[in-house]
């Protein structure tokens, strides 16, 4: 019997068939939760379907878990190998069938570890899952280098030793495999530096290989001018900008040659100190150093805006540099455009800089011999 509510207090018994019943399912066993609706209003009541033996469901436990439980992103559910055995009041139990409509918190749109529910009549139980993001390249690194990087004319390429490094966005990096085809830019009709370029799933990495005149051979190389940037923070890229390099000939002739960072090895922020970076062509090389600061923390200020126009300088025409350090800090060196100077105080001050752009570095360190630094980059405009 249902009952019908009006909003006048009045109530009344209304004829309900089965148009007006859902939720009602006699193929599996357990409880079921049964909706009446009627003029848009609903009540609920449970029904309990039973075996045809009489014996009545008192719960499920999952057996055995499915066989895939690792997903990636965007993956659908499978829910093959997973075993829920059902458990009845006479002490029995046996295996039943689930499907993914038995299944409820599977979502695989975002990562991380899903709790899953089973639903069978009436009972749960719960397995988990995880969801892990979609591994994407981030780039790729020429970690050694080809054991040919000199070429006389004509000579056909060989990458022979090469060896090319893919970075991921989960923090993990593989070698892959590199063949001539993935290698751009080689020409050894004409002598002078060639700039390659090797690609790998649409990211590149540069490499510099050098084609001797007939008759000249190069005898060293030399690094004239460091790289502008000489201090780095834990997980920095290499930056070369700024660095010159000078080849030497056995016929005491010399050039500048181009330099790619492919070139250059050595160089690792994931720890900090010293390091000793090696740039390399045709079995030479020199080396520079950088030095990779640890997280601390150090400040720099100095007299000025960042754009300074020509004679507007104050203190006579110079720029006065102040620290602010951790007090752990008491040792000081001051780099000016890549040259160091002799000041090793915690403030210095500079005189008369030419017209364009300047990089002023204080490199801090303490007793221990932990390093830290910062830079200010700014202009002056003639």
């Amino acid at each position: 019997m249902v009952k019908a509510n009006y909003s006048d207090g009045t109530s009344q018994t209304v004829n309900i068939s089965v148009s007006n019943v859902s939720g009602f399912d006699s193929s599996t066993e357990g409880t079921k939760t049964i909706t009446v609706n009627y003029g848009g209003k609903i009540a609920t009541f449970e029904v309990t379907v039973v075996n045809e033996d009489g014996t009545t469901l008192t719960g499920i436990t999952i057996t055995n878990q499915p066989n895939k439980t690792s997903y990636e992103i965007g993956d659908s559910l499978d829910l093959t190998g997973l075993v829920v055995t059902a458990s009845y009041d006479n002490n029995s139990s046996k295996t039943v069938n689930i499907s993914a409509s038995n299944v409820s918190g599977f979502n695989s749109s975002t990562a991380g570890t899903k709790t899953i529910t089973v639903n069978y009549g009436g009972f749960t139980d719960t397995f988990t899952i995880v969801v892990e993001a979609v591994k994407t390249l981030t780039g790729i690194r020429i970690t050694s280098l080809p054991y040919t990087t000199l070429y006389d004319i004509g000579d056909s390429l060989n990458i022979s030793g090469m060896e090319v490094t893919a970075d991921y966005n989960d923090g993990t990096s593989q070698t892959v495999n590199i063949t001539t085809s993935n290698v751009s830019g080689f020409d050894s009709s004409t002598a002078g530096t060639k700039l390659l370029t090797v690609t790998y799933n649409g990211f590149t990495a540069p490499l510099t290989v050098m084609v001797n005149e007939a008759g000249k051979n190069l005898s060293r190389i030399e690094i004239t001018t460091p790289p502008y940037k000489a201090t780095y923070n834990i997980g920095e890229s290499l930056d070369i900008t700024g660095m010159v390099v000078m080849a030497y000939y056995d016929d005491d002739t010399s050039q500048t040659i181009s330099i790619s960072a492919g070139n250059v090895t050595g160089f690792n922020s994931s720890t900090s100190g010293t390091k000793y970076l090696y740039v390399n062509l045709g079995g030479l090389s020199d080396y520079f150093t950088v030095t990779i600061i640890p997280d601390s923390y150090i400040s720099i200020d100095f007299n000025g805006p960042q754009e300074i126009e020509l004679g507007s300088y104050t203190y006579g025409g110079a720029f006065y540099f102040e620290v602010y350090a951790d007090y752990r800090y008491n040792s000081f060196r001051w780099i000016l455009d890549g040259v160091e100077r002799y000041e090793t105080s915690s403030s210095i001050t500079i005189n008369w800089l030419a017209v364009g752009p300047h990089r002023v570095t204080v490199i801090a360190s303490d007793d221990t011999g932990a390093v830290y630094s910062q830079e200010i980059v700014f202009r002056i405009n003639g």
